[in-house]
């Protein structure tokens, strides 16, 4: 039986917060309901102020006033208001203005705790400071707010936030804290690297290797944070392992990524509403091929995320699709396969080949404009059209298999498709994200919500638990079994994957749109939200034993 949580107030620090960068704030986004239903006006999450910061509201409110005037006391600016989404979290977003003697504040960490800075660039020197603000920023609300009434918990989402944890042990150590990572920085840059760490990781000297990766400060940091917060958790079973190793410490409680699926429409067996969503996509995908599309013979799939080549199975899927375009051409086949690989990419707009195509001007195409529908800054480097011009697949018209490159987020303003990304999901026959190193993998487990047959692997997290958590294996969410195979034996089973799907009948696709919408059911968060709750009342009583600890060792 879970421990139920005694906390009264909730602080959460993330980069993400009201920034949209990448999975995190998709997990703050969606839990922020829950947290307020759990801990009232009491939750109050810290983000940095960027500006523009996505669906945040500033707020005429009481309390402003006094924490406003308590951070500008100690030299930090702040903006205080609300997420404008369901819960309406209350929200600080604050900047650290330079206050900080970067050297010393650097030399201070490693003094207090040994977290080694020496090699650190701006990128890892500027979440130090946001992180260290942050933790000053908790210290005024906990004064302001808590003071001796109650239990606070302060929980920090990464390395780039971790100064802040350090901070408050070390000056207000009766806040209890949690720091979760989502993915080891030693783990992503060794995935991306392509080096195989899951197969012999044990045999990884984890400085040794940050060393070679050139992420020493970075790798410290997070060793650090997780040898001292009260309780440190991550996203996965997957990730828990990595994390173990890497940064010397088993985590504590796993912390799975969830969705609210009573916010996304079920709509597997309504084919009309499907066939709606596809048409734009279909329309759009006939005029960039300047090739009518037989909706009865055409399938739409998707990979979207991070732009990581490698550990998003982008290379597994383009060589897969290679070997998918060779078997339907030679057996004749009427079907046409269309792509879209939505990956975010530097890009200078949309292409004048593009352009001209939209106004219906017939042009001819050469290069990457034949895949991409936006103008690169350096497309000779571009893995994607390096890998499709080596593979062949160039969008000619015997080619079965039709790539779509769109290099930009789909928001509804991109000035092509002008839908939502949801919307544009929800239109596929196949979501598929074949990643290599994936610590939970909320592509794949959004794109099963929204009733769309889902590709994923063992190497993810969320494959990981659906295997774990399913008794139907393969329906809905296919589960590419890659742990200790080798890339052609996963290129094979991926491509006899996509053979199996362009063979299901009309019955078994409605089936499989279920299924893949029965699992994400189950990581609805109200199932998952118990464990954060679990988690903060494990690190209130850590903080206490440490408390207890520190005053025995004083009183000796």
């Amino acid at each position: 039986m879970r421990e139920e949580s005694e906390v009264n107030y909730l602080f959460e620090v993330s980069w993400e917060v009201c920034n949209k960068v990448g999975g995190i704030y998709t997990v703050l986004r969606t839990k922020a309901g829950h947290a307020v239903e759990h801990f009232g006006e009491n939750y109050l999450l810290i983000g940095p102020d960027v500006g523009n910061n996505s669906e945040f509201k500033e707020t005429d409110e009481d309390i402003w006033d006094d924490v406003k005037r308590e951070i500008s006391g100690i030299n930090l600016t702040c903006r205080c208001g609300r997420w404008d989404i369901s819960g309406r979290p209350r929200v600080i977003l604050v900047n650290h203005n330079n206050k900080y003697h970067t050297d010393n504040l650097l030399f201070q960490l490693w003094q207090d705790y040994g977290v080694d800075s020496i090699k650190g660039e701006w990128d890892y020197v500027e979440p130090i400071l946001f992180g260290t603000a942050a933790g000053e920023v908790i210290q005024v609300l906990h004064r302001l707010l808590a003071g001796n009434k109650g239990i606070a918990v302060a929980q920090f989402h990464e390395w780039m936030t971790a100064a802040g944890m350090l901070y408050i042990k070390k000056q207000l150590p009766a806040i209890a804290t949690v720091f979760t990572t989502h993915a080891t920085m030693l783990g992503r840059y060794l995935a991306g690297s392509g080096v195989d760490i899951y197969t012999n990781i044990e045999d990884m000297p984890p400085q040794e290797m940050a060393a070679k990766m050139n992420i020493t400060a970075k790798h410290s940091m997070e060793t650090v944070s997780a040898r001292e917060a009260d309780c440190f958790t991550t996203v996965s079973d997957i990730t828990a392992r990595e994390a173990g190793h890497f940064l010397q410490r088993k985590p504590t409680m796993i912390l799975p990524d969830g969705i609210n699926i009573d916010d996304i429409p079920g709509c597997y067996e309504e084919m009309e509403i499907i066939y709606e969503r596809r048409r734009p996509l279909l329309e759009f995908a006939s005029k960039f091929l300047k090739e009518e599309l037989d909706p009865g013979n055409t399938k739409i799939f998707m990979i979207s995320g991070r732009y990581e080549f490698q550990n998003k199975g982008i290379d597994l899927l383009l060589e897969s699709l290679k070997k998918v375009n060779d078997g339907l051409k030679e057996s004749k086949s009427p079907t046409k396969i269309v792509v879209f690989l939505c990956v975010v990419n530097g890009n200078m707009g949309i292409s004048d080949d593009m352009r001209q195509i939209l106004k219906g001007v017939d042009v001819e195409r050469s290069g990457i404009s034949r895949i991409c529908t936006h103008q690169l800054h350096d497309p000779q480097h571009d893995p994607i059209w390096n890998a499709c011009n080596t593979l062949g697949l160039f969008n000619t018209p015997d080619d079965a298999v039709k790539i779509i490159f769109m290099p930009v987020y789909l928001d509804g303003y991109d000035g092509l498709l002008n839908l939502p990304y949801y919307d544009v999901l929800s239109g596929c026959d196949l979501g598929v994200f074949p990643s290599h190193y994936e610590p939970w993998g909320y592509t794949a487990l959004e794109s099963a919500s929204y009733c769309v047959p889902t590709v994923t692997t063992d190497l993810s997290g969320f494959g990981m638990w659906v295997k774990n958590n399913s008794d139907n294996q393969n329906k809905g969410i296919i589960i590419l079994d890659s742990h200790e195979r080798t890339h052609e034996q996963v290129i094979e089973c991926l491509r006899d994957h996509i053979a199996n799907l362009l063979e299901w009948s009309q019955e078994e696709i409605t089936n499989q749109r279920k299924q893949a919408r029965i699992i994400a059911k189950k990581t609805d968060w109200k199932e998952f939200y118990s464990f954060y709750l679990e988690a903060y009342s494990k690190a209130v009583k850590n903080a206490r034993d440490r408390l207890h600890s520190s005053d025995t060792i004083a009183y000796k």
